[in-house]
């Protein structure tokens, strides 16, 4: 009944890639069951307070393609966490990525 998020792909991708078949197997049932999902779904976390704008497409584009590319998946929420604040820059772009 619980669920999870994940929201740094090169780190899920680290434990993905070094999983066991059956460990992948498992991750792909609780992705299909919404019972893991994506937040933000970037490669790396983007720095939110001074957006670099090349930056925050590259690290967004890079895990999204991976996220669809290995398990047909889009990422549907994002979240503001960076102690340092928002810009508005941000939040555009989070709108434009469709959260």
């Amino acid at each position: 009944k619980r669920k999870f998020q994940a929201v740094e792909m090169v780190y899920f991708r680290q434990w993905y890639e070094g999983a066991t078949k059956a460990q992948q197997a498992d991750a792909k049932k609780v992705i299909a069951s919404g019972q893991l999902s994506f937040a933000v779904g970037g490669w790396v976390m983007p720095d939110e307070a001074t957006v670099d704008y090349p930056d925050l497409i590259s690290t967004m584009s890079m895990g999204h393609e991976w996220i669809y590319d290995t398990f047909g998946q889009r990422v549907k929420h994002g979240f503001q966490v960076d102690p340092f604040g928002a810009s508005s820059a941000f939040a555009a772009f989070s709108a434009m990525f469709g959260f």
